[in-house]
């Protein structure tokens, strides 16, 4: 599954997730210029942002986030 970004940091995003998860088993929301959310079928999150020329997982901010 593709997705389109609206930045350039996002695309370097989403082409990492695609590379490391299977996208038909996930929902993809763009938070801001530098940071995708990916959400499972368990309804579990993860946030990834892009800095500094690297791509990092963010710390969950609440329990239904992984």
């Amino acid at each position: 599954m593709r997705f389109k970004a609206e930045t350039i940091e996002q695309f370097k995003i989403l082409k990492y997730i695609e590379e490391i998860l299977d996208t038909n088993y996930i929902t993809i929301k763009l938070v801001d210029r530098y940071t995708v959310q990916v959400t499972d079928m368990d309804e579990k999150s993860i946030r990834y942002i892009y800095k500094n020329g690297e791509i990092a997982e963010l710390p969950p901010r609440d329990p239904g986030e992984l």
